[in-house]
């Protein structure tokens, strides 16, 4: 009992250490240094692992096991990545939804990789599959072994993955995805497989970047409304997919054929739930893009090469008093924008502006017309600027 909390302690401990390092070191190196800091930080992460490995008793091959991989591990681990990752974009969906801010960290994070080419893929991809999996399913997780129940473990292991991000927008998609890497380190010992899935998410998110595959205008995608049902049914659908791989992963992962024993009755309940499930997301998001596309009350973009300021005033009727979904953006790099609406009164509803402007979020309107005035200036006289600002109002 003493030797268990004194590997679970330790685990705790090289915890702590590794949240001091992230706000008082790491912090700066990344700011000071862009990915070459965050390279930095990887490699300190690594470091805590190892010295913390050194100390937890069962030594460096038991602490970070790594096997001959197995097509059966690898499959199940696989089947268990897809369903943890449908998981994780549902839950961020709903989220970007009820926090707007995430929109913002989202878009802070992509102008920060943007000029990082493929060193990105070495600092954002491959040392963090490596490095904090080391810390994480390696030494963190292994500081558990003495914990019998697997969920108890499991959860353990993951809300301090979750947390470790410094991120309420990201704790929770993170908790899930550290639930599926953790899953499969304890059922396959082989912690070749939560670094390569761990670093295969990692590449996924930058792969936009990479292939300067990222919208246009990412700003305006970022500040794009989705209702209610379209949102809804989204997430049923992605739940339903990821319940499917994660009971594939599951059965696969404990060495269970999946059609071992016969169609029982509980699978095939299991898997109508879940094609129920989709279908049932499926109607649910096409009704609501219907909805969405009725719900326009007004929609004006502009892209201009820029010399002076321009000003664009249009006019729109609001026929039902009501909260409607504001989404406001302007982009430029020498420009700076500004969306300004006015009631029939003269009073205003909103002003808002700056060089690289994002907002979205929920407005009160009266029945009436209303002015919009969408205005881009340049930084410095006579600069040519290409330049960008939108509106999009939606009930």
């Amino acid at each position: 009992m003493i030797k268990k909390h004194w590997n679970i302690g330790l685990g705790l401990v090289f915890f702590l250490l590794a949240i001091l390092f992230l706000i008082f070191l790491a912090a700066p190196l990344q700011y000071e240094l862009g990915l070459l800091g965050m390279g930095l930080t990887e490699i300190g992460l690594l470091a805590l692992a190892l010295i913390g490995g050194l100390l937890l008793k069962g030594g460096f091959k038991e602490n970070f096991p790594f096997k001959r991989p197995r097509f059966a591990d690898f499959r199940g681990s696989a089947y268990i990545y897809i369903g943890a990752y449908c998981f994780t974009i549902g839950i961020a969906s709903v989220m970007s939804h009820l926090f707007p801010g995430m929109n913002e960290v989202s878009g802070a994070l992509n102008e920060f990789f943007s000029e990082g080419g493929w060193l990105l893929v070495v600092t954002v991809s491959l040392m963090p599959g490596v490095c904090e999996e080391f810390l994480f399913r390696g030494l963190i997780q292994s500081s558990f072994r003495g914990v019998q129940n697997t969920a108890v473990r499991v959860a353990a292991v993951s809300i301090l993955f979750g947390l470790f991000h410094l991120d309420m927008y990201r704790f929770l998609p993170t908790m899930i995805l550290g639930v599926g890497l953790t899953y499969m380190m304890l059922k396959t010992g082989n912690l070749r497989y939560p670094i390569f899935f761990h670093a295969l998410n990692n590449l996924i998110s930058i792969l936009p970047i990479l292939l300067n595959a990222l919208p246009e205008d990412a700003a305006e995608t970022a500040a794009t409304f989705m209702n209610a049902p379209t949102l809804v049914g989204m997430v049923m659908l992605f739940f339903s997919v990821g319940l499917l791989f994660v009971w594939l992963g599951v059965r696969r992962l404990n060495g269970k054929a999946v059609n071992d024993g016969g169609w029982k009755a509980k699978r095939i309940a299991f898997l109508a739930a879940c094609i129920a499930l989709a279908f049932t997301g499926c109607a649910v998001m096409g009704a609501g893009v219907v909805m969405q596309e009725m719900g326009t009350v007004f929609e004006s973009k502009i892209t201009i090469t820029l010399e002076e300021e321009y000003v664009h005033e249009e006019d729109f009727e609001v026929l039902t008093a009501g909260t409607y979904q504001f989404s406001l953006y302007a982009k430029g790099e020498s420009a700076r924008g500004s969306v300004r609406i006015v009631d029939q009164y003269g009073g205003e509803v909103c002003d808002y502006s700056g060089t690289d402007l994002t907002v979205s979020g929920p407005r009160h309107l009266e029945k009436g017309t209303y002015t919009c005035f969408l205005t881009l200036t340049p930084l410095e006289t006579g600069e040519i600027a290409e330049a960008k600002i939108g509106v999009l109002i939606k009930r």
